[in-house]
């Protein structure tokens, strides 16, 4: 993907589930997530960046960036109310 510069591209994604967790310690976390009215989700991201500068272009770079996000549960009205919280990312490696 090339990006234009001075401009932001918003990536959206989309979760759905076919089959409950019905046993085991994913089943366990399934539940104390949602009694807790928050769903935690990791998002890790490889990229490559080379930046161009008139006709140069850079070295390329390769940051691993980690997230950990808290996703309120849609049934639990006082965490939608609460809302989702924008968090920071860890970035590894650029270089």
């Amino acid at each position: 993907m090339r990006q234009p510069r001075k401009s932001t591209v918003e990536i959206r994604t989309s979760f759905r589930g076919r089959e409950a967790i019905v046993s085991g310690a994913a089943a366990a976390l399934f539940r104390r997530e949602k009694e807790g009215g928050f769903f935690g989700i990791s998002v890790k991201l490889h990229a490559r960046v080379r930046l161009k500068v008139i006709v140069v272009n850079s070295v390329e770079y390769r940051p691993d960036v980690d997230c950990y996000i808290r996703v309120p549960d849609p049934s639990n009205a006082t965490a939608v109310a609460q809302g989702f919280a924008p968090r920071r990312c860890h970035v590894d490696d650029f270089s």
